[in-house]
């Protein structure tokens, strides 16, 4: 699935929310500036956990529209000296948060846990690469994959959203509800149990 596909879908998916939630974030970050802005990680994040386009565009969606609805609960954007997106986005982690909680909606209503996938939305394979280095890529996929299915739900959501979502630590915490200094200490032991479940395959896991 390429890039453009991927915002096509989620404006087909997001289509029609925006006149009925026209609220202001701020000044400058409306409620369509949102969707275009955070668009893309919210599909990503849903799409991981799902694996197919169609139920990942459903979740998102959700999220937005439960967004729009709460925009005045919405953190601000904090900025460095020279007015810069510093790494740490409380809004990604807002809408990561809710994200979560509609997928935990989505798979209650199917009785069923998350299918997480490390590797998350395909990327094109790059024409430089090797037939050997496309197999090393896949060997590596496929054994991160079985790693996580032997984790528990909390350490596996953990390494995802700061390995595979990209979060920062403080982000991540946000996300789950915890403490910078709980968060890293579950991190910790996450990775400790990814190197033990994927018996050192993932020695150097840090």
């Amino acid at each position: 699935m390429n890039n453009s596909l991927t915002a096509n879908s989620l404006r087909t998916a997001l289509k029609g929310i925006f006149q009925s939630h026209t609220q202001n974030l701020s000044p400058t970050l409306s409620a369509r500036a949102l969707a275009e802005q955070y668009g893309e990680v919210v599909f990503a994040y849903t799409f991981r956990r799902i694996g197919h386009r169609e139920g990942a565009e459903d979740v998102s969606a959700e999220c937005f529209i439960a967004a729009f609805q709460n925009l005045r609960s919405c953190p601000p954007r904090p900025t460095d000296s020279t007015n810069n997106l510093i790494s740490h986005d409380p809004i990604r982690a807002w809408l990561l948060g809710i994200a979560r909680r509609k997928l935990a909606d989505y798979w209650r209503k199917r009785k069923r846990h998350s299918e997480v996938s490390w590797e998350g939305i395909p990327e094109r394979v790059s024409s430089d690469c090797t037939p050997e280095q496309i197999a090393l890529r896949a060997e590596t996929q496929a054994k991160i994959r079985e790693t996580l299915d032997r984790l528990n739900p909390d350490y596996r959501e953990a390494l995802l959203l700061r390995y595979a979502d990209g979060c920062s630590v403080s982000e991540v915490a946000l996300i789950l509800g915890r403490s910078v200094s709980a968060t890293d200490s579950l991190l910790q032991r996450a990775r400790a149990a990814a190197r033990i479940a994927s018996g050192d395959y993932f020695s150097e896991f840090e």
